[in-house]
Order: structure tokens, then C-alpha cells, then sequence
């Protein structure tokens, strides 16, 4: 009866051939529209539109029972094809739509000319020698001091390194880390009888390449730790809260996912997980250390005034946002309710960590399209796949800000823009949550 309903090899190949027809449409697609200058600050949101739709096509492959009866070796190939070719079909040059590659290469510089890049602000006269033409004149804020953690600044100074004058030190970096993401999360699914070429549903995501490559920000720096603590952390806590740690400095958000790490295991796992954490979080501190409170100025700063595309904050923000303890008491109800996911029993662990992560963006006050991608990589890992093929396009909505910009001069999502995006995300969570949360089906011998 297995064997009766097995695929052929000729079905086989039909597979291998419409994933890889799928990711050339997908790749012509970055190459054209990244180009077309005329839609000048929208170029990213065309770009993630248009190239959704071979990316459907893809995920309906990926998610198919041929596909996950594929030679291993052949998939592999296709992937890693698509994902190099979608990377490189991306200009090579300045970002688009975003100044935060400059503050980048900025810090890079900083450091590679022997200064801490807490100390000062960019502005500052210290600094003055290294004012260049290419990074500097783009740097945003220059009056704050950076708000990145130890591990995004070591990664800074490694990408100016290797190309002190452009971007493709950080593309490099930033691929790396991609074709690390890609073996753990490949790995994750073969462990959890997942076909493996659900993997698809990451790597060639045009959230992914579009917000790492066309925007060049931090965010894929992120995946690789996340997705080396879900594979240890069961089996290896102290090393599984290493790496949440190592996540958690590059984005600090990724601490919420330690009580789902800690909770629901033997103490001493638990400790273990919380000392694992805390180590690596020290050793990406330590470098930096001198600067002292000055490494988290800026980043108060952030979390006391900044906002953009949120969703439910920007209901209590219109109710609440007037009293000084406003943000503070939300801050601290996110890490009461990522305490409360981490405590659940039946969600699988990682399930947990992508709760708490949805947790803290449904009521955070900024929310930017690339810091859904470490979501993401976990929600490859649950469900049936529809949340993480409409993600890209609907999160992706909030550049629509650039239209709002130009046309009432105002800074700010247009209404319609967040219902259809937060209505669309919503509705899909919510369907995957009453699917039971449970992972997708294996796949049959």
C-alpha cells in the first residue's frame, strides 16, 4: 500500500524541477524590482509582494508529500542554489530603504580605529577623525551613543574589516550566518520527522531576503543562536542557554525565551540553561565593559520613546500613554506573560519560545518588518505553513509608511495598511493556534 502510493522518480524530478522554477522566478524578481529606481523607498515592499507569489509556489512544493519523499542530496542542491542566487540577484551597494547599515559600519570603523563604540557618540568631537563621506553623513541619531549589543558589535567591526568601504562585508556576514541557518534548521526537522525541504519556508522566504539583503539589517545574525538553542535544549541546557544568550545580544527581545528554555525541566537543567545564558551574555559584554552604563543609554532610550506599526500598544497607548508608568508596567507584563507561556505544559518547547516572541510583538510599540524573521525560523518548525508564507507580504505592509509619508506628511502606517496586516496575522495565528499548536504531519516511509 506504501509503496503504491510512494512517488515515482519522474514525479520526483517534476518536484525538483518546479522548486527550482520557482526559486529563478523568485530571483528574477529581486534582480528586477531592487533595481527599479522610480519606486524609489517602496522598492522593498514590491519586492516582497511580487516575489510571494513564486515563493506560494514554493511552499506548496516544499509542503508536498513528493517533496518530502526527495533525494536529500538533490534538494540540498536546489536549495542552496536558490539561496545564494536570491542573495546575489540583491544590488550589492547601499541599502534601501533603511540608514541602520551606516550605524553599522560606523561602530565597525569606530572599533577598528581602537575606541569603544559606547564611549561616544558618533558626533562627538573624539570621533571627528573618522568622519568619512560614505557611513557617517547617513548615520542616524548621531547624537546617541549605540544601541546594539556586544555580539552585533563584534560582527560590525568583522563585516568593516572586510570591506572598510561598502556593504559586502556585512552581506557576507550576513550569508554565513543564512547558510548556518539553513544546516540547524535542516537538521531540526529531520530530527523532528519533518520533511526537511520545509526549510524552503525560512531561507528563500522574501522576508528574509529582502529585509536582510535589500535592507541589510541584523536581524538574520539572530537565527542561527535561536536555532542552536532549540536543537540543545533538551538534551545540552547549559550549551541551549548559551546560545539564547548569544541571540539575546544581538537582540535583547530573545530573552523573553528563556522561561520557556528553564521552566518545565529539573531544576538543576533549569540552572543550568540560566548559567549557560548568563556566561555567553557576560563574554559578548566584556569587550565593552568599560563603557559601563553607557551600553544601554541609547537603548532606554529606545524603549521609552520609540514607536512604529505597533498594534495593540497603539489601543492602550491611546488610553494610557499620558502616565509615566505606562511603558514600564507594559514591559513588565510582556515578561509576566513570557513567564506564564514558558509554565505551559502541552506546546512543545520551542512552540513556547515562538509564543513569547509573538507575545512581546503583539503589544510592542515598534515593530519593523525585519524583527519578524527570528519568529519566523520557529514558526517553520509548527503548524501548517500558512502563517509563514503570508507573513512576508503582511508584515512587510508597514512600508506603506513611505506612501502615508509622502502623501499626508506624517510618519505613520496608514489605518487601512495595519488592519489588513494585523487582521491577516491575527486571524492566522489564530487559526494555527486552533489547529492545537502541534507540529506539522511526518513524513510517511
Amino acid at each position: 500500500m506504501s509503496e503504491a502510493a510512494a512517488p515515482t522518480r519522474q514525479q520526483q524530478r517534476r518536484v525538483l524541477v518546479q522548486l527550482g522554477a520557482s526559486g529563478v522566478v523568485a530571483t528574477i524578481c529581486y534582480a528586477v524590482i531592487t533595481r527599479a529606481t522610480s519606486l524609489s523607498q517602496l522598492r522593498p515592499l514590491a519586492a516582497t509582494l511580487i516575489a510571494t507569489l513564486p515563493f506560494i509556489v514554493a511552499a506548496r512544493v516544499a509542503l508536498s508529500r513528493e517533496a518530502a519523499a526527495l533525494s536529500r542530496r538533490a534538494l540540498l542542491a536546489v536549495v542552496v542554489l536558490g539561496v545564494v542566487a536570491m542573495r546575489l540577484a540583491v544590488p550589492l551597494g547601499k541599502p534601501t530603504a533603511s540608514d541602520d547599515a551606516y550605524r553599522y559600519l560606523w561602530d565597525g570603523r569606530v572599533q577598528a580605529a581602537g575606541h569603544n563604540p559606547y564611549a561616544y557618540p558618533p558626533q562627538h568631537p573624539r570621533l571627528v577623525e573618522l568622519r568619512d563621506a560614505r557611513f557617517y553623513p547617513n548615520v542616524f541619531r548621531p547624537d546617541l551613543r549605540t544601541v546594539y549589543p556586544g555580539l552585533a558589535e563584534m560582527w560590525f567591526v568583522v563585516a568593516y574589516a572586510i570591506s572598510p568601504s561598502g556593504f559586502i562585508g556585512l552581506k557576507l556576514v550576513l550569508l554565513l550566518h543564512d547558510l548556518a541557518a539553513l544546516l540547524l534548521l535542516w537538521r531540526l526537522l529531520s530530527q523532528r520527522g519533518l520533511a526537511p525541504a520545509r526549510v524552503v519556508l525560512y531561507v528563500w522566504s522574501p522576508l528574509v531576503v529582502v529585509q536582510l539583503y535589500a535592507g541589510c539589517h541584523l536581524d538574520g545574525l539572530i537565527v542561527p543562536w535561536l536555532l542552536a538553542c532549540v536543537m540543545w535544549a533538551e538534551s545540552r541546557p547549559l550549551l541551549a542557554g548559551a546560545a539564547l544568550g548569544a541571540s539575546a545580544m544581538v537582540r535583547p527581545i530573545t530573552a523573553l525565551c528563556g522561561p520557556a528554555l528553564a521552566l518545565r525541566r529539573p531544576i538543576k537543567e533549569g540552572a543550568l540553561a540560566a548559567l549557560g545564558f548568563v556566561v555567553a551574555a557576560a563574554l559578548c559584554v566584556l569587550p565593552y565593559a568599560r563603557a559601563g552604563a553607557k551600553m544601554v543609554e541609547s537603548l532606554l532610550v529606545y524603549s521609552k520613546h520609540w514607536q512604529f506599526n505597533g498594534s495593540l500598544f497603539r489601543l492602550l497607548d491611546a488610553l494610557l500613554n499620558q502616565k509615566r508608568w505606562f511603558r514600564n508596567a507594559l514591559y513588565a507584563g510582556i515578561a509576566a506573560g513570557s513567564l506564564g507561556i514558558g509554565a505551559l505544559r502541552r506546546p512543545p518547547r520551542s512552540a513556547r519560545m515562538a509564543l513569547a516572541l509573538a507575545l512581546y510583538f503583539a503589544f510592542a510599540p515598534t515593530v519593523y518588518p525585519w524583527y519578524l524573521i527570528a519568529p519566523l525560523a520557529l514558526a517553520v518548525l509548527h503548524g501548517s505553513g500558512l502563517l509563514v508564507v503570508a507573513l512576508p507580504a503582511l508584515a512587510s505592509l508597514a512600508d506603506l509608511v513611505w506612501l502615508d509619508g509622502v502623501v499626508g506628511g506624517q510618519w505613520s502606517v496608514p489605518t487601512w495598511a495595519l488592519l489588513l496586516e494585523y487582521g491577516g496575522l491575527y486571524g492566522l495565528l489564530g487559526y494555527e493556534l486552533w489547529r492545537g499548536r502541534r507540529p506539522a504531519a511526518p513524513q510517511r516511509e
